[in-house]
Parts: structure tokens; C-alpha cells; sequence
């Protein structure tokens, strides 16, 4: 069987624009993943964010959570901002563990 030379070329195009998706997203996930963090490391050198697994104060409590979850909702709205499509679950684990 004969493949037609644009069907090579075609495939090869196809498969160039995936590899360079992927390696961009890549970039983008490592981006925010590394801004994320050093939000949250801020919040917890400046006392913004205190250790919940210690906290005792429950309207603390709920600070850091409100706090936590605006961290991790703003990098996945910049994720939807750069890639034009939301997070998929693996992706957002393997950005946030």
C-alpha cells in the first residue's frame, strides 16, 4: 500500500502541533504551579495562612480555606486564560499534588 506524500507531511504537521500543545502546556502548568506555591509560602511566613491541621480558631479556619481556595482558583482561571479550556482533574493534580 502507497502513502500519499501530503499524507505523511499531514500527519507529521499533526503530530508536530501536538507535541508543541503539550510541551507548552507543560510550561504553563509548571508556571503557575511555581506561583501558586510561593503564594501559599508567603501566606504562611506572613501569618496569613496558619497550619490547619493546628489551628483551633474556626473563623481562622475558614480564612484559610477562603484564602487556599482563591490561590488555587486563580491559577486555574489563568490556566483557562492561556490554554482556553479548564483544568482536567490529572492536570490539576499533577500541578497541585
Amino acid at each position: 500500500m502507497k502513502v500519499k506524500k501530503e499524507n505523511i507531511s499531514s500527519a507529521f504537521l499533526k503530530e508536530k502541533k501536538i507535541l508543541e500543545d503539550e510541551s507548552k502546556k507543560k510550561q504553563i502548568m509548571k508556571e503557575i504551579e511555581l506561583k501558586t506555591e510561593k503564594q501559599v509560602v508567603t501566606g504562611l511566613a506572613s501569618g496569613a495562612i496558619t497550619n490547619p491541621l493546628f489551628e483551633k480558631n474556626k473563623v481562622k479556619q475558614t480564612e484559610n480555606l477562603d484564602t487556599l481556595e482563591r490561590i488555587l482558583k486563580n491559577g486555574a482561571n489563568e490556566f483557562v486564560d492561556k490554554m482556553g479550556r479548564n483544568l482536567t482533574y490529572g492536570e490539576m493534580r499533577e500541578m497541585y499534588g
